[in-house]
């Protein structure tokens, strides 16, 4: 056993060494302290900057917000600035900054234009491995958003309907004198409402619909990348519909925009300009891989148009829908309608046509345009119009393969904008406006290569189609013209696509066809849009012959029914047998069940999430 003197000596060694420890930690402790009070005290700097440049912001008023779903300052104290880290955390991104769009990587809200004095910018300008996040930029010359879901028209809750083709398509807004050199809406200096689109380039695997899987190629397939000379090229695809490049749908679209500015139409087709967009993409509340990644892409910014699709207010006529048609200008409709014809606009639907509460009218999404080919809902012959007027499972049933049972339905909202039911005397001719026919004396004037060269068309057999095309307006008039572009389609035969069909007398009411209606008295069902007395252009109905200039045609003009008449069609409609036609009506309201049943489930669902 140690003796009193060892056992005394050991004592005092561990509390030498205890109290040497308990010093080590109180110095830890200390320094943690220190480097807290310090990270502390450069976050409240940090957050006092970036409500300093908010406030700024908000005063300069080019930014919606200073940072989309801001939140108040009692909850800025509580939360830090968001950081966006790898899972290795060695390319930890530095974020909470205020900067440009050159010092930052990624960005939750930018403004266009310079930081105003005051603003202090505290991202870091050298290049380091760290991604440099900001809450706040500047310097975007184009700002973008995603489109809205839903929006209120008229009181009612309407679907916004993003289109059908795979480019996305984002909300935006730009400096007035970035777009026409200040020929927009405003004054110079004012901020614009644009649309903007993008058919390849968008950095960090952006979705165009944030629901889906689906994302936009970063890369572009460009082989044409300047203006070619008539006769050299290499030339740009004359093929239908917009592809991965740049280039080429820029000097498409840029040459619609000049036609329709010069035509005097471009107050019913938004001004459309091709650049190179320095934005970031949209936030989403930081949640997508490509949430506020810096863009640098190749654009076309499109002039806002107001209001929503027409093909939102859905298919049913009611009294209150014909009142807004009454409201549409009817130059309004007639330009559109020459537009379209000039162009030849091959997919002018009701997503393509918006409309406003007070029934202003404009045309969007003209890329299928510039063939020998029509397809619009203005003008009656087209596989668009048709499917309003009998219905699409009728004038598409190869898609369901049952083109032996389909029957022709009602027609529904989309067949009232018939232009034949808006211009003088049921027809246009040649009564141009005076602007659109001193346009179509001076293209009929220019040689084909002029054309090309005057318009930087993409390729010249646009040039040639469009000079043939401007000859027909001027020599035949409108109604024949467009008959001779039918004339050379091939007759619908249920396939989707661009086909011709028998036209038919117009139908400018409840009175003159069958009409998908809802709501109507019987005074109301009496009543069209302007007139119930259109006259019948003998040139503009009927079968489309080969000969376009001698193309009238006997009609069955007294019909109140839309299914074509024998004398107007090749073949008379498919009927069907008693059975099964009450074997259809039995899985129809079978159907009916079933859906009502969902809808409400969808409405309890709705109301629990509305009372938790």
């Amino acid at each position: 056993m140690p003796s009193r003197p060892r056992r005394a000596r050991r004592a005092r060694r561990w509390c030498v060494v205890a109290l040497a420890a308990a010093c080590a930690c109180a110095l830890v402790v200390a320094r943690a302290r220190v480097v807290d009070a310090s990270a502390s005290s450069n976050v409240e700097r940090a957050r006092a900057r970036l409500r300093e440049a908010r406030e700024a912001a908000a005063a300069r008023g080019d930014v919606e917000a200073a940072r989309e779903g801001d939140d108040d300052d009692e909850e800025d104290d509580e939360e830090e600035p968001g950081f966006r880290s790898d899972d290795d955390g060695e390319d930890e991104d530095e974020g909470g900054f205020v900067g440009t769009y050159d010092a930052c990587d990624t960005c939750e809200a930018c403004a266009l234009g310079d930081a105003p004095d005051g603003v202090a910018l505290n991202a870091p300008t050298k290049k380091t491995k760290r991604k440099v996040h900001c809450k706040t930029c500047y310097g975007c010359n184009v700002l973008i958003g995603r489109m809205e879901q839903r929006a209120t028209f008229r009181d009612d809750a309407v679907d916004v309907l993003h289109g059908a083709s795979g480019a996305p398509v984002w909300k935006g807004k730009i400096m007035d004198g970035d777009f026409f050199g200040g020929g927009g809406d405003g004054e110079n200096g004012e901020v614009l409402d644009v649309f903007v689109k993008a058919w390849c380039g968008v950095r960090g695997d952006y979705k165009r619909l944030i629901w889906t899987k689906d994302t936009v190629s970063e890369t572009c397939s460009d082989r044409v990348t300047s203006h070619p000379t008539f006769t050299k090229g290499p030339f740009c695809s004359a093929e239908r519909g917009m592809a991965k490049r740049t280039f080429c749908n820029g000097a498409f679209l840029g040459a619609l925009d000049k036609i329709s500015h010069e035509a005097g139409l471009s107050d019913v087709i938004p001004r459309a300009k091709y650049m190179r967009a320095k934005t970031f993409a949209p936030w989403d509340e930081g949640k997508e891989t490509s949430s506020g990644v810096k863009q640098d892409m190749d654009v076309m910014v499109f002039g806002a148009a107001p209001g929503v699709g027409f093909e939102s207010l859905g298919p049913r006529i009611t009294p209150t829908l014909l009142e807004l048609l009454r409201k549409i200008d009817p130059d309004r409709i007639l330009k559109l309608a020459l537009f379209d014809l000039l162009t030849s606009q091959g997919d002018r639907h009701g997503q393509n046509i918006f409309i406003t509460e007070d029934g202003l009218i404009h045309g969007i999404d003209n890329e299928s345009s510039m063939r020998n080919q029509l397809n619009s809902m203005l003008i009656p012959g087209g596989q668009k119009f048709e499917t309003y007027r009998v219905g699409f499972i009728h004038t598409v049933c190869s898609l369901r393969n049952n083109c032996d049972t389909a029957r022709p339905s009602p027609s529904t909202l989309g067949a009232m904008l018939d232009y034949r039911c808006y211009v003088d005397g049921g027809s246009i001719g040649k009564k141009y406006p005076k602007q659109f026919e001193e346009f179509l004396r001076k293209v009929d004037a220019m040689e084909e290569e002029e054309v090309y060269e005057y318009f930087g068309m993409a390729t010249p057999e646009f040039a040639t189609k469009f000079k043939a095309r401007v000859h027909d307006l001027l020599d035949l008039g409108f109604e024949r013209t467009a008959k001779k572009l039918y004339a050379g389609m091939l007759p619908g035969d249920g396939r989707f696509g661009n086909f011709q069909y028998v036209i038919q007398p117009p139908c400018c009411g409840p009175s003159m066809c069958k009409l998908d209606i809802i709501g109507f008295s019987q005074e109301e069902s009496q009543s069209c849009i302007h007139s119930c007395d259109v006259p019948i252009d003998p040139d503009f109905v009927g079968a489309n012959t080969p000969n376009a200039s001698n193309a009238s045609a006997a009609a069955n003009v007294g019909g109140i029914d839309p299914t074509p008449s024998a004398e107007l069609t090749s073949s008379p409609p498919p009927s069907l047998s008693t059975a099964s036609r009450d074997d259809a009506i039995a899985a129809l309201k079978s159907k009916i069940d079933d859906l009502t049943k969902t809808l409400e489930k969808l409405r309890q669902v709705d109301d629990t999430i509305e009372k938790s």
